[in-house]
């Protein structure tokens, strides 16, 4: 037989075949290769062949049946065909049902989502619930007093902002408050008011006439 070196491949490899009496299908059904693929590289067409890591093993498969030289077969298609047999540039074809990298930027984006939305169930009753506010003096609706200075008292959630007559006033790590009110002689409103972060408001109102003694 010719030196591989004298033939192409195709020249060498229908030599082959003829010498052991096989067909194409029949040499695909011993490889296991798609016909397609062995007509391919026969007929040298490469467009019905695989990428290159592919015909590499096809050819060391088909090499092994038609006891030819695996070396030499390969030499003789990288020459041919001008593609690298094998590579860090080869690449075996994307595996579709693979799971795809997730996106750097949409994973922190998903991450903050999702502890964004774990804070606001975890503190849903501060942020907008009904906000909790107790007047303990006054007590009553409406009273009348003698003295022009008066102890406000109260209770609140600690985190809720407290808001006397629109003022902002202060409250203990309790929630409890306490301010003194200078009264005007007749009728004086006063207006408690607790806002929640998200603008719940909870208001209570009392109405206290200062008479002084005479």
């Amino acid at each position: 037989m010719d030196s591989l070196e004298q033939k192409s491949l195709q020249e060498t490899l229908k030599a082959q075949l003829d010498i052991k009496g096989l067909t194409k299908k029949r040499l695909a059904d011993l490889t296991s290769i798609s016909e397609r693929y062995i007509d391919g590289l026969i007929e040298g067409n490469p467009s019905k062949l695989p990428s290159a890591p592919y015909v590499r093993g096809y050819l060391i498969k088909i090499a092994a049946i038609l006891n030819l030289g695996e070396e030499e077969v390969l030499a003789l298609y990288k020459k041919e065909q001008g593609v690298k047999i094998s590579g860090p540039a080869d690449k075996l074809p994307h595996n579709r049902f693979a799971i795809k990298p997730m996106n750097k930027k949409f994973l922190l984006a998903f991450l903050l989502a999702l502890l964004a939305g774990a804070y606001l169930i975890k503190n849903a009753g501060r942020l907008i619930g009904e906000p909790e506010l107790t007047v303990t003096n006054p007590f009553a609706q409406a009273a009348i007093v003698a003295s022009p200075l008066i102890k406000l008292t109260g209770k609140i959630d600690p985190k809720d902002k407290l808001l006397i007559n629109s003022e902002e006033a202060a409250v203990d790590s309790d929630g409890s408050f306490e301010k003194l009110y200078n009264l005007q002689i007749g009728l004086n409103t006063i207006e408690f008011s607790a806002k929640k972060i998200l603008g719940r408001e909870a208001r209570v109102v009392k109405q206290i006439i200062y008479q002084p003694q005479l």
